[in-house]
């Protein structure tokens, strides 16, 4: 990870990088970059996690053909350039808020296996939510969904539940 405190971050042509580039008061600049966000890494950032490039207050520029793996954003500014880039992943303008949520399904207060999901989205994004689970159930059993708000708002509308078998 690179934090630029009270400053820019530039990277030159053809680097490559795994980890994240964050700042806190300052414009990112890569150019025919190749920038991994790191996964399975024990030390957490909270929601910042899920970004490869993070800028507080600065814009995000991108020169030429770079490949970003992991989110982008900025909270002030304006991110340019990435038509040439590939971003596998989501880019958030300014002014739109990401939202982080996990939702899980759970029998008796215990999560059923594999049936985690988390969702990144925006303030203008819209999203499906579809969960699937096997477990055996008995007389008196508690299914029941929850989710959990990393950050930003989730709105909910059509909450539907469907059983697909019972045998």
């Amino acid at each position: 990870m690179l934090l630029a405190n009270n400053g820019a971050i530039t990277i030159g042509s053809l680097a490559s990088i795994t980890g994240s580039l964050y700042s806190t008061a300052g414009a990112i600049a890569i150019d025919n970059t190749t920038l991994t966000r790191l996964i399975g890494c024990t030390t957490t950032y909270g929601t910042l996690g899920n970004y490869a490039i993070y800028t507080k207050a600065g814009g995000v520029t991108n020169v030429s053909n770079s490949t970003i793996t992991g989110d982008i954003a900025t909270n002030v500014g304006s991110i340019t350039g990435f038509s040439t880039a590939t971003v596998t992943g989501t880019i958030f303008l300014s002014g739109t808020t990401a939202t982080y949520v996990n939702f899980s399904i759970y029998k008796n207060g215990t999560l059923i296996p594999f049936t985690n999901r988390q969702i990144n989205t925006s303030s203008n994004n819209y999203s499906m939510v579809t969960l699937e689970g096997i477990t055996t159930t008995a007389d008196g059993d508690v299914i029941d969904v929850r989710w959990n708000i990393a950050t930003g708002v989730l709105k909910l509308q059509n909450r539907i539940f469907t059983l697909l078998n019972v045998q």
